[in-house]
């Protein structure tokens, strides 16, 4: 049994070690970033209407006279208030997908060790795990969201063209082509949103996990399941195969765990088996 522990404290360790990292890395940039996002979406609506009046005057000299340099200027302007809506049609379609995953409600969702081993858990959290597999449970399922998000954005872009301009004719044509440079930035920008909701996904998992291997009830109830594989583990802790039937024994709990949460519904992402490294 000691053995046990010890070759759990040193999985904890590890795993722990890098999700603690990662949460205060989070703490602090959420610190510094908070205020210079609230900056730039105030600097992003009054560029908007800017780019607009700008564009919009020099379309008037263009028509009395019809010069290269002012096309060329209201070109560029053109682009400017392209990129600044696709800005922010992006990050209101990434807000709204997290806010549908329910990622701010799920990490509060999760189950104690006791609910998971005495067959309780909140079929919220369920149902929640369902959802976040089927949008971002494996590599067909990120790219789908993709798919899905980028579609969302080009709406909404078109829908702020409406809301936030007056422009008719050959600039609003021109400002509904998306210029390779900024389909190729918004793109990346949705890339990432999927991403993290995976990655924030998995810490809720991997943090269940955790505690799960922490947990003496848990591991008693694989240890009377599992007799066999514990007699060769407490014979071999002197020998030099002991670390490998403790790594087993370990893999074995973490195995249990993954089939108790399917008999009750919640499937785990395959973002938190490679992490867990199952």
């Amino acid at each position: 049994m000691a053995a046990s522990r010890a070759g759990d404290d040193d999985l904890v360790t590890e795993v722990e070690g890098g999700e603690r990292e990662g949460v205060v890395s989070m703490d602090v940039l959420l610190q510094v970033t908070l205020p210079i996002v609230l900056i730039l979406a105030f600097l992003v609506v009054t560029e908007v209407q800017s780019l607009t009046d700008q564009i919009q005057r020099l379309q008037k000299d263009i028509e009395g006279t019809a010069t290269g340099r002012l096309v060329q200027e209201r070109d560029v302007a053109l682009l400017e208030l392209q990129e600044q809506l696709l800005y922010t049609a992006t990050g209101e379609v990434g807000a709204a997908a997290e806010d549908e995953l329910g990622l701010d409600r799920y990490a509060a969702l999760a189950p104690p060790v006791a609910a998971v081993l005495e067959g309780t858990i909140d079929p919220a959290f369920a149902a929640a795990s369902r959802a976040v597999h089927v949008a971002l449970g494996d590599d067909r399922a990120r790219r789908g969201t993709e798919a899905r998000l980028r579609r969302a954005v080009e709406e909404r872009f078109v829908a702020l063209i409406d809301e936030r301009t007056a422009l008719a004719g050959e600039p609003r044509r021109r400002l509904l082509d998306i210029t390779a440079a900024n389909r190729d930035a918004f793109e990346t920008r949705i890339r990432g949103y999927v991403e993290g909701f995976a990655d924030g996904a998995a810490a809720v998992q991997l943090d269940l996990m955790l505690r799960w291997l922490r947990d003496p009830v848990a591991s008693q109830r694989v240890e009377d399941d599992s007799l066999g594989l514990w007699r060769a583990v407490r014979s071999s802790r002197e020998s030099a195969t002991g670390d490998a039937s403790i790594d087993a024994f370990i893999d074995l709990k973490a195995d249990r765990l993954v089939d108790e949460l399917g008999r009750q519904g919640v499937p785990l992402l395959g973002r938190t088996l490679e992490k867990s490294d199952l």
